[in-house]
Parts: structure tokens; sequence; C-alpha cells
């Protein structure tokens, strides 16, 4: 009897990994990653993490009613069957392939080109999606395309309680680990900016030779030492920094514990 029912038992396990493919697991600091695990969290953190398979094929023409309905202004990545809990978070069981993860709440910044009210798309630019993950789309209270009665938000240029939608891809060769951030327009000098990351050591690296990887870097050498003692503190706080000045801002990253990367952009003013 005690065989039969740890059979039963094994089946019924079986049928929720099948059915749930990834296991989420909540953690507060980043540990060493499986192959197949993924680590999603966020600054500030606490935020609704959705994740699934991305299906889509970037032809909105053939699939439009698939992925978004317009009459209820609804995602389809943005459903409880998809949501996995809430930053910092451990995906587990991950196969290789392409997915989307959704994020909220957000609170979207609108930058409007023109003084139109009832422009939209090519008039606007946002802000506060971060900028070194491509967003697949972006899901506000109301169509960007409704009625201008509706756009009150809009024209004041923010949208609270937003979703943005990220596309990842998930190789087969090491775990992955995804940051988003949510306040994008101001760098880790800013104080409201500083206010956003948890506190404790949440990412584990060694302070020196992150030093001297900064310090490699002619430019932040020469313009941005005095900056390195915060890019320390702060990535051990949210694993993700934005840093720089009124001509060039990096961002450093951490990918796993003790690896990272460090990108740097050169502000273009028109």
């Amino acid at each position: 009897m005690k065989n039969i029912l740890g059979y039963y038992l094994f089946l019924i396990m079986m049928c929720i990994l099948q059915n749930n493919y990834c296991l989420a697991q909540k953690l507060e600091k980043m540990p060493q990653l499986h192959t197949d695990q993924v680590w999603i969290s966020s600054v500030p953190t606490g935020l609704n993490i959705y994740f699934a398979k991305d299906t889509t094929t970037g032809n909105l023409d053939e699939e439009s009613s698939k992925v978004y309905n317009r009459k209820e202004n609804r995602f389809f990545l943005m459903q409880n069957k998809y949501l996995k809990g809430k930053t910092p978070i451990l995906l587990n069981s991950v196969s290789p392939g392409k997915y989307l993860i959704g994020i909220e709440p957000v609170d979207l910044i609108i930058i409007k080109k023109s003084r139109d009210p009832n422009a939209f798309f090519d008039d606007i630019s946002f802000h506060n999606s971060d900028p070194t993950h491509k967003a697949s789309a972006v899901i506000t209270p109301i169509p960007l395309g409704g009625s201008s009665s509706l756009l009150k938000p809009f024209q004041q240029g923010k949208f609270k309680n937003t979703a943005v939608a990220y596309s990842f891809s998930k190789s087969d060769s090491a775990g992955s680990c995804f940051i988003i951030l949510t306040s994008t327009d101001s760098t880790i000098t800013d104080v409201k900016t500083k206010a956003l990351y948890p506190k404790g050591n949440n990412y584990e690296f060694d302070d020196t030779k992150l030093k001297n990887s900064l310090m490699n870097n002619g430019y932040i050498a020469l313009h941005l030492e005095s900056q390195i003692p915060e890019i320390i503190n702060y990535l051990h706080r949210g694993g993700k920094v934005i840093a720089g000045d009124k001509n060039t801002e990096f961002v450093v990253e951490l990918v796993r514990p003790y690896k990272w990367v460090i990108d740097m952009r050169i502000k273009v003013v028109n």
C-alpha cells in the first residue's frame, strides 16, 4: 500500500512540474544559479512578476486579438496563471527559449514631443522602462489609442500602476539574472533613486575587483571616480545601478554572484 501511495504521489508531482514548468521560489539574496534557473528582481523590490513563453510572432495583423484584447485593454501575459510572485524571485526548471517577463506596478513617465493632446505613438517616448532590456509591450490603465477625454493622465505626462513586458531569451549554458530598474531617468546620485533600493547585502561580488574594472575605463577614472563607492554600495543592495554625468551614463549589473557587466552609453543631445 505504501508503495502504491508513493507512486501516486510521484505522478501528482510530475503533473505539477509539467503544468507549472517554472516553479517560483522566494529568496532575498541572489544565490549561485544552476543552468535551469532564472533570478528576477527589481528596484524597488516587491513588484509583481509575470512569466510565460513568448509565442508571439511579431506580426500584429495576424495575432493582435490573441496578444492584446483592445476592448478590455488586456495584454495576454498579465493574467493570474502567469503570475509568479513578487521580486526578488527565483524561477526553477526553466528550459531554453524565448520568454516574456511582465512587471507591475510601474509609474510610467511619458514625454510628448508636441503639444497636440491627441497625438500618439511617434509623438511620445516612454521613461521608467528599463533601457537595458527590450520592452515588448506597455500596458496602461486605459488604451493609449482611446478617447482623448480619457487621457488626462497621458496629457499630464504620467500613468500610475502601469505594466511593462520585456523580452527575455534563456540560454542553455548558464543560469540567468534579469534585474529591472523602474526609475531610469536619474542616476544613483539622485536622492529619490537611492530611496528605491532595498537594504542589505543582497548581491555578492569582490569590491576591489569591481573597482579595478571601473577604473580601467578611462572616462570613469577621469570624471566619475568619486561615484565608485556609491556604485559598490548600491550594487550590493540592488544588483544594478545607473551612474554617470550630463555627458555619459553607464550601467553596472550583476549577472551572477561575483560576475558583472559594465555598459557605457554616450548621451546624445538633440
